[in-house]
């Protein structure tokens, strides 16, 4: 019988902690949260880790607690930073899935909050927030398009009549806020006049883009048939 050398077995562990923790360290928000999942039910969880170098020791004690349960991180947001490269393809899908559902609950809660208190805090210096949103949206337009192209989940009549002119103008406004974002956020900060004209712009195309997701919401209700509200 083959038995490792103890080194081994440390200079693996060391590997596995080295990707656990350049996945944690993609995300700076904070405190973090180890969750065990066995048969697609959370088993065990360690929350509220503010400090990341203690998450390779909270990950033994939970992989030791639950051997045969498939572990992921996830960081302040609930986004999942890292999971266990055995991971099968159940609990792959239900991270995918539960990350969607993360974003859909952020982003609700974004357009839940003051439009006139937002647009004072990325013109106070937070302009970041808006680029960061334009990145997300590019990444989940890649994904979105990928799979409105290979799966037709609820026929062709989805596109049809109204409903395609309601999301046609939906896409365009958006496309046209995210080009304003991201002009506003390539200006230089002492350029201020330009920067006035284009925030101007900004708010506008904000303004257009809610106007056109509410009438984009009336539409797909009427077509509750097709779709889960």
């Amino acid at each position: 019988m083959f038995i490792k050398p103890f080194n081994e077995f440390v200079n693996e562990a060391t590997t596995s902690w080295s990707k656990m923790m350049k996945g944690v360290r993609s995300s700076e928000s904070g405190p973090w949260s180890i969750v065990a999942i066995e048969n697609k039910k959370v088993v065990g969880q360690k929350i509220d880790i503010k400090i990341q170098d203690m998450i390779p020791a909270h990950y033994e004690a939970m992989r030791k607690e639950y051997p045969k349960a498939k572990i992921h991180i996830e960081d302040g947001t609930g986004a999942v930073v890292w999971n266990e490269s055995t991971v099968n393809e159940e609990d792959s899908h239900y991270m995918f899935f539960g990350n969607l559902k993360t974003i859909q609950k952020d982003v609700n809660m974004l357009l839940s909050l003051p439009q006139e208190q937002v647009e004072a805090m990325l013109a106070n210096g937070h302009d970041w927030a808006a680029d960061h949103i334009a990145t997300s949206k590019d990444d989940i337009e890649e994904v979105a398009n990928f799979f409105s192209g290979e799966i037709s989940p609820i026929g062709e009549s989805f596109l049809d009549g109204a409903l395609k002119a309601a999301f046609e103008d939906y896409t365009s406004s958006m496309g046209k806020f995210t080009d304003l974002q991201r002009t506003f956020i390539t200006l230089p900060k002492d350029r201020v006049t330009e920067r006035q004209r284009v925030k101007n712009q900004l708010i506008e195309a904000l303004r257009d883009l809610r106007a056109k997701e509410s009438y984009y919401k009336e539409v797909l209700s009427e077509d509750a048939d097709f779709f889960e509200m």
